[in-house]
């Protein structure tokens, strides 16, 4: 029986932290148990991180591990950041914890990702993140493990696995991402969001715009958990496709609507907030 299941289980068991952040995960768990936040500093362009070790077994079916991981930038830029999940040592194939790597379920801010092997196989896969990090801020992310409750049947022995998390960083291309805090940055955003196609608006802050404005190029807006209200209409150009994202989630519009001026144009949001968003015009709008 353990051999038909051995591939079923391992999946959901490894997270990663670049700057050689390292975490022991031996799975203990009976009950909930949720870690101190473990904050790592961005001083240079560099992710310092001092190994954290975490000790826990999984005993029964439905047990969770929660960890949290906090990124404090220091520097005065902004960052893209994302993590990788790794194994400290790799299972026998025999073992329990090879068994179970399939029914380790992998969670990113209460969020469900897939099973641990699907993070710790070559390649690599990346956990999906918020994806920014401002000058002087601090964000944090928790990582929730749990094994699977429905191998009741099948659990001989505590489950013990060992996770390295590795957080990596990125230097922003501040050609193509602009970020923005404000209505009077905002407008000189919106100009250079006209002068070609393939931006991305990354909101830092809440923002009021202005007034009504035109969008005549493909980008992206990136609400990145803040909230932004129109002071006026926003017009989509013809042959125009905007996206409307929210990377950390929590993120609102208001205030306006989004016109569009053709067939051809196109406002794709992939965030609930913006589900309202209704005009008569509107020839091709995808919600989720």
């Amino acid at each position: 029986m353990k051999r038909k299941l051995s591939y079923a289980i391992l999946l959901c068991l490894s997270l990663i932290l670049v700057s050689s952040f390292v975490v022991y995960a031996a799975f203990v768990m009976t009950h909930n148990y949720e870690a101190d936040v473990d904050y790592h500093q961005i001083v240079d362009g560099t992710l310092t991180s001092t190994p954290s070790e975490l000790n826990a077994t999984f005993n029964n079916p439905g047990d969770q591990l929660s960890y949290t991981l906090g990124l404090k930038n220091n520097d005065k830029k902004n960052y893209e950041y994302y993590y990788v999940l790794s194994l400290s040592a790799t299972p026998d194939a025999e073992s329990d914890s090879e068994q179970y790597l399939d029914m380790i379920y992998v969670y990113l801010n209460d969020k469900y990702c897939g099973v641990l092997r699907e993070f710790v196989n070559a390649p690599k896969a990346n956990l999906p993140v918020k994806g920014y990090v401002f000058a002087g801020e601090t964000v944090n992310d928790k990582f929730t493990f749990e094994l699977h409750n429905g191998i009741k049947s099948y659990i001989a022995n505590e489950v013990s696995v060992g996770i390295i998390i590795s957080a990596n960083i990125v230097s922003s291309n501040y050609q193509t991402n602009l970020f923005v805090g404000n209505a009077e940055n905002f407008d000189k955003v919106v100009l250079d969001v006209n002068s070609e196609p393939g931006k991305t608006v990354i909101l830092s802050d809440d923002i009021t715009t202005n007034s009504a404005f035109t969008i005549s190029k493909d980008c992206t807006i990136d609400l990145c958990g803040n909230n932004l209200t129109l002071g006026g209409d926003v017009e989509i150009g013809s042959n125009v496709n905007v996206k409307i994202v929210d990377s950390r989630g929590g993120g609102t519009i208001s205030g306006g609507m989004f016109n569009l001026n053709g067939e051809t144009s196109f406002v794709d949001i992939q965030t609930p907030a913006a589900k309202d968003l209704v005009d008569v015009k509107n020839y091709n709008k995808k919600m989720l």
